[in-house]
């Protein structure tokens, strides 16, 4: 038979000393398990000096009988002879292949310690990712799959693979997604709820006047009835916020506690956690889990303003909407007292939903990287930048017959860290204060495109044949220009690919499915174009080069330079300009900007542009305590009122939110050229605390424990709220977000420090001078201003010059 279809997961599975795959798929309604028991785990071993050649290398091998450090016989299935691109040269390699996975590394060190073995590649790629690499395999993108098809009673389809083939139209395919949210009281699920499309439910250890929930008697079928419905619905994609670290893992100990097995698998199979470095991740076969959180932490976060990545404050800036008000002592107390369970139930309800709604935001992106990248959209999700791109790496060097290099080793990464630094990007040093009408204009994709206009790669770095190279002024190091790099060619083809995409989105309706299908995909492709100069920085790369990075960054501030001597050529002012970006003012700047951009890209190579980003009416540019002007720390208002704003508080998590506030009216009061106004709303803020009228909601701060509290050697605000709930019976796990206020009273400001929870009071002297005044003065100061001006304990001087 032969069915198009589409891999959301896959793995492996072992029978009799034989290893087969098999790949999970939805084709429309149909659920398809396919088996593929005729691919074997590999590796390549490159031939030493010592060798004949690779043909002597393959009968050395053929000739050997392996054993493990147990004597154990490590089976060898077969080799062959085949032609690869090691680095930048054809050579001819030694493909060797065995039974198992677990074997590839047991038989890589025997081969290994042959003398006519240079070295081995490629026995570090986990088998199932190998397989989908090998096939063209795209989780996502449909696929032909053909083969005898078999029995099953879980799956609609079971088919034994003849063939795959990955060149097929791509079909659209719905997926059921169901997000779920637990509630948790003296360590027992009380309450689980489940939200998809169509469909919510709440199921609770107590009666609930509520018609989505649903009683149960006890833990144990709760966990019971969580199981049906998922597999009930026939659930696709199961979601929901930090659901590895908090939810599965609660759900895990409660089915211990009640013997119940958690099968959350397509065919019935329990749920497994797999070791992610210091995490773990819940596993559902055939179903894929995608827990949102490490996405939005590894990928998203550097983009967004949030400066605390909890569900709430995530919701509140992709959504726009926050969690119901419900404090944790409001819902132990209606638990405990069995009271308005009503507002608990659409409390937990409400979590599901928001997790819902960001997965309706987050999903499609996490699908559209995996059909880029080729990993499954359960690792898709919990890969960092760095682990996203060399995922593509891989799969583009085999499209391309290159073995890839191995991972290094711990030695290895401990001496590339002891390299140093490289020199980052330029920045030009602003003039503090207010300036008038800005222009900006920032370099399109700059790092990605000057390796694409240099040829910067680390296959093209300093070749010994080369007719053609790129020379840098202040490095012993050149680029060829022969043949186009790997990298060059790779990143090429992103980022036209992304313009063209972008080209397609100006014509769609922005509310259409097409507009967000195309605009999920620019953004995959931004993400990973953007990923690799830091890549090959990174000392845990493969295709590391700190050459081409810091070649990369070089060029980068020299475009920028000179695009600066242009601007000041040509007469117009540089306000600032940083990394990326020039800020300009002068005489009749808005008619003179085409004729500046013009200047720059004509003398630019092909592939680099500068592009105009926007027209500001008025900009702030801070200063540091020298009095000079401060990098990346300004804000900008442009012509419909929006300020865009970079390095102030009110943007990072350790600030409360009331000095955040008042940091932004103070930015928009004087970026509204009302300085006046902005000294008012210091002064009555900080009456407001003074007379104890601010919630103390509003004097939160939040912060990260890296380890259990009672392990920290300092006693800072922090730590000690947290240790003091811990006494309290809290439980306060490593990487916790501690919300906590500092409280009127006597002692040290770490002995008032109290969980937010805790907290009925506030120091109101403390947050106006550890908090809102200094927030302020980062503003008013370029002013003229003082402390003891903004306590009513002096006059202003010195703004004539700002007039």
């Amino acid at each position: 038979m032969r069915i198009e279809t589409q891999v959301i997961d896959g793995d492996y599975r072992i029978e009799d000393e034989e290893v087969f795959v098999r790949l999970f798929c939805r084709s429309g309604e149909k659920n398809i398990i396919a088996y593929d028991r005729d691919f074997r785990p590999y590796f390549y071993a490159l031939p030493s000096e010592e060798s004949d050649g690779a043909e002597d290398l393959e009968k050395k091998i053929s000739d050997q009988s392996f054993s493990d450090d147990d004597g154990e016989h490590i089976p060898l299935l077969d080799t062959e002879v085949v032609e690869k691109i090691v680095g930048h040269e054809a050579r001819k390699a030694v493909k060797v292949y065995t039974n198992i996975p677990a074997n590839v590394p047991k038989l890589k060190n025997g081969v290994w310690d042959l003398p006519e073995t240079e070295r081995c590649r490629e026995f570090d790629i986990p088998f199932y990712r190998r397989y989908l690499i090998d096939k063209r395999i795209r989780p996502g993108k449909t696929v032909e799959v053909s083969g005898e098809e078999a029995d099953s009673d879980e799956y609609d389809i079971a088919i034994e693979i003849d063939d795959i083939n990955p060149d097929v139209d791509e079909k659209d395919q719905e997926y059921v997604t169901m997000a779920f949210d637990l509630e948790v009281y003296q360590d027992k699920i009380i309450m689980a709820s489940m939200k998809s499309e169509g469909f919510e439910k709440v199921l609770s250890l107590s009666e609930v006047d509520r018609p989505f929930v649903e009683s149960v008697e006890d833990e144990e079928e709760l966990l019971e009835r969580f199981i049906e419905i998922i597999q009930d619905r026939d659930v696709d994609i199961l979601t929901g916020y930090n659901t590895d670290e908090f939810d599965f893992s609660v759900l895990r100990d409660a089915a211990e506690r009640n013997n119940v097995t958690l099968s959350l698998g397509r065919d019935g199979e329990r749920m497994k956690f797999n070791r992610r470095g210091r995490f773990s991740a819940a596993r559902l076969k055939g179903r894929a889990h995608l827990d949102l959180y490490p996405f939005v932490d590894h990928v998203l976060s550097p983009g967004m303003e949030a400066e605390n990545l909890d569900l709430d404050s995530v919701a509140e800036e992709l959504l726009g909407e926050n969690k119901d008000d419900l404090s944790w002592e409001e819902m132990k107390e209606s638990w405990e007292e069995q009271e308005d369970l009503e507002k608990f139930a659409d409390y937990c309800l409400k979590d599901s939903d928001l997790a819902l709604r960001l997965s309706e935001e987050i999903v499609p992106q996490v699908m559209e990287l995996s059909k880029i990248v080729g990993t499954i959209p359960f690792d898709t999700c919990r890969l960092t930048y760095g682990q996203l791109t060399e995922n593509f790496l891989l799969r583009e060097a085999f499209e391309r017959d290159m073995i890839a290099p191995n991972r290094p080793s711990r030695s290895k990464r401990s001496d590339r860290r002891n390299e140093g630094a490289y020199a980052g990007g330029f920045v030009y040093t602003p003039e503090s204060g207010l300036h008038e009408n800005i222009a900006l204009f920032d370099f399109r994709s700059l790092y990605p495109t000057v390796m694409v206009a240099h040829n910067i790669s680390p296959d093209t770095l300093n070749l010994d044949n080369c007719s053609d190279r790129f020379t840098l002024e202040d490095f012993e190091y050149d680029f060829c220009q022969d043949e186009q790099g790997f990298f060059p060619e790779l990143i090429e083809g992103l980022v036209e690919e992304r313009y063209e995409i972008k080209s397609e989105m100006k014509d769609a309706d922005k509310d259409s499915a097409e507009y967000q299908s195309l605009y999920n995909r620019q953004q995959a492709e931004k993400i990973l174009a953007n990923s690799f100069y830091g890549y090959l920085g990174y000392n845990g790369a493969r295709w590391y080069s700190r050459e081409c990075a810091e070649a990369t960054t070089y060029m980068g501030r020299k475009y920028i330079e000179d695009t600066i001597e242009t601007a000041e050529d040509l007469g117009l002012e540089v306000v600032y300009g940083d990394t990326d970006s020039v800020f300009l003012k002068g005489d009749n700047i808005r008619e003179r900007m085409d004729g500046f951009l013009d200047e720059v890209n004509d003398e630019l190579p092909e592939f680099m542009e500068l592009e105009f980003e926007g027209f500001f009416r008025r900009g702030l540019f801070t200063s540091t305590e020298s009095g000079e002007g401060a990098k990346k720390k300004y804000a900008l208002i442009d012509e419909d009122g929006e300020m865009k704003i970079t390095g102030f508080e009110q943007v990072r998590r350790d600030w409360s939110p009331i000095a955040k506030e008042t940091q932004k009216k103070v930015l928009q009061a004087v970026l509204e050229d009302d300085v006046d106004r902005a000294v008012e709303v210091v002064e009555d803020t900080i009456e407001e605390l003074q007379s104890g009228e601010v919630p103390v909601e509003k004097l939160k701060i939040y912060t990260t424990l890296t380890k259990p509290p009672e392990e920290y050697g300092s006693t800072a605000p922090h730590v000690e709220a947290a240790k003091k709930a811990k006494k309290k019976g809290d439980e306060i796990k490593p990487e916790s977000t501690i919300t906590y206020v500092i409280t009127s009273g006597g002692g040290t400001i770490s002995d008032r420090a109290r969980l937010l929870k805790y907290a009925d009071s506030y120091d109101s002297e403390y947050y106006v001078d550890n908090q809102v005044l200094p927030v302020a003065m980062r503003v008013l100061k370029v002013f003229g201003y003082t402390e003891d001006q903004l306590k009513g304990k002096g006059k202003q001087s010195g703004l004539d010059r700002f007039s």
